[in-house]
């Protein structure tokens, strides 16, 4: 092997081995756990979540969830979302009792999800291109002591 075809094959050694360090898998969801202070009435029969996309505005007749919640229930406090895509997402509680009498609406929170990754470096080849050269340097320097001894 001549030294350009020496210097071809390790600036494609180079090449192959950084584009596998970089190659990474992004999921495009998200989940969110949401978590509330426990109502203490005595006939608390659970709790509704609500979400929506747009702030402040809620189907009382379509919760994203019901979370039963008697008085041998563990903490059920709790609510957590599976898979969100990329958006901002609001949310409210609400509770309800035995006798189906709903609460008002909790304090609304809200998260922006952002699963997008950042552009690729565009200058990282530059930089493996003189790296490459570098090292080709050496390997030469090293050969070349080899055949003098």
């Amino acid at each position: 092997m001549n030294q350009k075809q020496h210097k071809i094959f390790l600036l494609f050694l180079i090449f192959f081995v950084i584009g596998c360090m970089f190659t990474v898998s992004y999921a495009n969801a998200e989940t969110v756990k949401l978590v509330w202070d426990a109502n203490t009435e005595t006939d608390l029969a659970g709790y509704n979540v609500f979400q929506t996309t747009e702030a402040g505005v809620y189907d009382k007749t379509s919760p994203v969830g019901t979370i039963p919640c008697g008085p041998n229930d563990s903490p059920c406090c709790t609510y957590t979302t599976i898979d969100l895509p990329d958006n901002t997402y609001f949310w409210v509680v609400t509770a309800f009792d035995n006798d189906n009498n709903e609460s008002d609406y909790s304090n609304e929170v809200t998260k922006r999800i952002d699963t997008t990754p950042p552009d690729v470096p565009k200058t990282l080849l530059i930089e493996a291109i003189e790296l490459a050269i570098q090292s080709l340097e050496r390997f030469k320097s090293y050969f070349s002591m080899l055949e003098i001894q």
